[in-house]
């Protein structure tokens, strides 16, 4: 690369990859350059999804499509970075399928070619893949919305409903199919001794009285779930 010129590359654009290029283009990039005027930085972005995925929001987005609609769940990663024009950011759809660390090169799959792109500073923020597409996205977001259907199709028909985890994602996800679904019972395994054993003592207790006293939820603690039998997974 050029001496004057600083290619930044960032793999994975969700929550770590995008606040990583806002952070940099907004803070990082203008002191640099205040700093040492004469050199030039630009941002590429590399992710298979075209969409960012609230995936905070996805206790509450499994119960029905309008309790936490798409438009607010999935929002376009093109208007995320609209405000940045082409001498500062850009934005590539591929996989990284490889990395030359020598060569300073990620190879980089869209639709069916392949491209190096060479970079100066790496980003590697490609997170963690959870096994059902319902949590995280598996590279574009077709997969995560055909499993958010197909849980608003089968969930309502359920009877009874069991959450493994008593982990902050675990206890609002009990807790919001509790509430949707009052005639459904619904129990939660916790693996610890308490829900929420991250946080302090008070806080967890108070998040399973909600659950047993108010949605009446099943709280049954020190077990883990070692074999699943096919089931609708969640």
């Amino acid at each position: 690369m050029s001496s004057n010129n600083h290619e930044i590359l960032v793999l994975g654009g969700n929550m770590g990859g995008v606040n990583a290029v806002h952070n940099l283009l907004r803070s990082t990039i203008p002191t640099l350059k205040r700093l040492n005027p004469s050199k030039s930085y630009h941002v590429t972005l590399v992710t298979p999804n075209t969409d960012f995925f609230y995936k905070i929001g996805s206790p509450r987005a499994l119960i029905n499509a309008t309790a936490l609609p798409y438009s607010k769940l999935f929002r376009p990663l093109s208007e995320a970075f609209s405000q940045y024009d082409a001498s500062q950011f850009t934005l590539v759809h591929g996989v990284a399928s490889s990395l030359d660390a020598s060569m300073r090169t990620v190879t980089v799959t869209t639709g069916t070619e392949e491209k190096q792109i060479q970079y100066d500073s790496l980003i590697i923020s490609t997170g963690t893949t959870s096994k059902s597409p319902l949590w995280t996205l598996h590279n574009d977001q077709s997969l995560t919305t055909k499993a958010l259907e197909s849980m608003h199709t089968e969930l309502p028909k359920a009877k009874t409903v069991v959450v493994a985890g008593g982990g902050a994602v675990g206890v609002e996800t009990a807790g919001e199919i509790a509430a949707a679904h009052p005639s459904c019972k619904v129990t939660l395994l916790s693996g610890s001794h308490r829900v929420l054993d991250r946080v302090k003592e008070a806080t967890s207790i108070r998040a399973q009285d909600y659950l047993e006293k108010v949605v009446h939820v099943e709280v049954v603690h020190n077990v883990r779930v070692d074999i699943r039998e096919k089931s609708t997974s969640i």
